[in-house]
């Protein structure tokens, strides 16, 4: 009998904090989307020169097993 009414009484106690918590107000700001951390051109600007200077670094080692 005592097992029963204490799940009741966290069921209740669960019940209530639920509802009370759903209708708080919300406190997360928003973030604007103009701003962002990485601006695309900047990222652009990464890969191209990851791309680039992978590629040169290759053709150089290529060309050092062929001599």
């Amino acid at each position: 009998m005592v097992g029963k009414q204490r799940i009741q009484l966290d069921k209740k106690q669960g019940k209530h904090r639920i509802s009370c918590s759903a209708g708080g107000p919300k406190t997360s700001q928003k973030v604007p989307e103009e701003k962002t951390t990485v601006r695309p051109w900047l990222l652009a600007l990464f890969i191209y020169f990851s791309v680039c200077g992978s590629s040169i670094f290759q053709i150089m080692q290529s060309i050092r097993k062929g001599m």
